[in-house]
């Protein structure tokens, strides 16, 4: 179904709202404030409508409230922890949300994400296009179409946690004392082991917990 006719069956059929006079002064701030072109299908939508809700289970945000899918999912403080091009966009209740990943991918689509906060390490690829979203979403019958484990592919997102969340969560590893006497066995580290390691303090917490050491010294 052409773009066209994908925004006419949701202005007949769903509610929304009409775009502002505004609106094209609202899509290119967007672009400046974040360094990325939205996709021309989102833009042309997005010209013609301000926001809307399919069938009452999709809520197709205005533009201004696009975010980051790290901080719609969890806080500001989590913006970091996805990719800087993945932005949500629809809301679709319980704190989940469907996301599009601005830059092209390697297969030069603008992928669709199923972004569940209960999920931090993969995210199932929905759609390959905005319009696509949109197609799916209004066939669907007021349904997440999307949910049912392995109807989709998916990726992994790396695990890249807030420093200020770290260092809260680990707090007590910032003071496991060095007492040696063996020497920390990471090669030009020169400090001390802590207690049943072979490892320093911070190359003992960066290798049980995976993630960078957040503490300074």
């Amino acid at each position: 179904m052409a773009l066209g006719d994908l925004i006419s069956a949701i202005q007949t059929s769903h509610r929304c709202e009409l775009a502002l006079s505004s609106a094209a002064d609202q899509l290119d701030a967007f672009e400046n404030r974040t360094g990325f072109s939205l996709p021309s299908d989102l833009r042309a939508f997005y010209l013609k409508i301000h926001r809307a809700e399919i069938a009452g289970r999709y809520r197709l945000l205005p533009v201004e409230h696009f975010e980051r899918t790290g901080s719609a999912l969890q806080g500001v403080e989590w913006a970091d922890s996805e990719p800087p091009s993945w932005y949500a966009f629809c809301d679709v209740d319980d704190g989940n949300f469907v996301g599009i990943e601005l830059e092209r991918s390697v297969e030069g689509h603008h992928r669709i994400f199923d972004c569940d906060h209960e999920d931090v390490s993969t995210r199932s690829v929905i759609a390959v296009s905005f319009s696509d979203f949109l197609q799916r979403a209004l066939s669907a019958g007021g349904r997440l179409y999307y949910l049912g484990e392995g109807r989709f592919p998916t990726i992994e997102v790396p695990y890249r946690p807030p420093v200020a969340y770290l260092r809260r969560q680990y707090e007590k590893w910032s003071h496991d004392p060095e007492v040696g006497p063996r020497v920390c066995v990471v090669d030009g580290c020169g400090r001390l082991c802590v207690s049943l390691s072979v490892h320093c303090r911070r190359h003992h917490f960066e290798a049980i917990q995976r993630v960078p050491y957040p503490f300074d010294e």
